[in-house]
């Protein structure tokens, strides 16, 4: 006997390999438990009854449809993925197609919708919503996320190029070593996915003081940031 949600359960499923169970309660959650019955994860988002749970082919993702009119999608460590809108009312069931490409999901509007999924197209749309961030912000962040290199490489450089501007505007003067090292390290992921010889016209300087790993505080490099 599985314990733990806090009122009625409404939906089960076992995942494709049989060694996972997913749950759908009342209490507006999902969990995921093992054979032997010992609780995984809790996956909170939903705001009303969680009324159909579903496995991919794969086992990798997770759908459920809710009372609150929507679909969210979640991968195995509980994670929200994506929340799918557009059933005016409950939505009753959720299935995927045979090649896991495919929800379909039924609701108490009378209609079914089906819906293309790909683990993959959602990450690059998060990638494209991301872009500026990745520049500005986050370039480590940049840096594990191949799928988002694949997309648009030239967001590397772009990054390197925006640590330029931050060192030779004197900031980071605590941190400058390590900075100018982040950059290197993006230009140098960058040169996988392309040639930098097209480049180098773009940021002559810049490029050839990274690839030499030369001081960011030399008169000559500071002044060629400075023209970026």
């Amino acid at each position: 006997t599985l314990k733990g949600h806090s009122t009625e359960v409404s939906s089960v499923a076992f995942s494709p390999d049989g060694e996972t169970i997913a749950t759908g309660s009342g209490d507006n959650t999902v969990k995921l438990w093992n054979e032997a019955g010992e609780e995984l994860q809790t996956l909170k988002g939903h705001s009303a009854v969680v009324s159909s749970v579903a496995f991919s082919p794969d086992g990798e993702t997770i759908a459920t449809g809710s009372r609150d009119n929507t679909v969210k999608l979640w991968n195995e460590a509980g994670e929200e993925l994506q929340t799918l809108k557009g059933h005016s009312t409950v939505v009753s069931s959720v299935a995927f197609s045979p090649d896991g490409e495919t929800i379909a999901t039924g609701s108490w509007d009378n209609t079914v919708k089906l819906w293309n999924f790909r683990l993959d197209d959602l990450i690059t749309k998060g990638c494209t919503w991301l872009d500026t961030y990745f520049v500005r912000q986050s370039p480590d962040l940049l840096m594990e996320l191949e799928v988002c290199q694949q997309q648009n490489p030239t967001w590397l450089i772009e990054a390197a190029a925006y640590i330029g501007k931050e060192l030779a505007s004197g900031e980071h003067s605590d941190d400058a070593d390590e900075k100018f090292n982040q950059a290197r390290n993006l230009v140098a992921q960058w040169s996988k996915y392309e040639d930098v010889e097209p480049y180098k016209d773009q940021y002559p300087d810049w490029i050839e003081a990274l690839e030499q790993g030369e001081n960011p505080f030399t008169a000559e490099v500071l002044e060629m940031l400075k023209g970026e």
